[in-house]
């Protein structure tokens, strides 16, 4: 019974950090969508570093984002 109710309120915390990692999924498909007018909007080779440099970033962040959200998946479906 008791670990019955401790696995519930484990996969309840789970959810609700993956709601967390959604909500910031879509943050950075914002962040994405904003970058790619930058790079329309970049002038010379300093703007372009610029954005190339926050293109990198995002890149990582949405990595390092997938693999939260992978691992919470696998956690929430055992």
């Amino acid at each position: 019974m008791l670990r019955q109710l401790m696995l519930v309120k484990k996969i309840e915390q789970r959810k609700t950090d993956l709601t967390e990692l959604l909500e910031q999924e879509k943050g950075l498909q914002t962040r994405s969508e904003e970058l790619e007018a930058a790079i329309e909007e970049a002038k010379d080779d300093e703007e372009l570093a610029v954005v190339e440099e926050n293109v990198q970033k995002l890149d990582g962040e949405k990595k390092e984002l997938e693999e939260k959200k992978s691992k919470l998946e696998s956690e929430i479906a055992d």
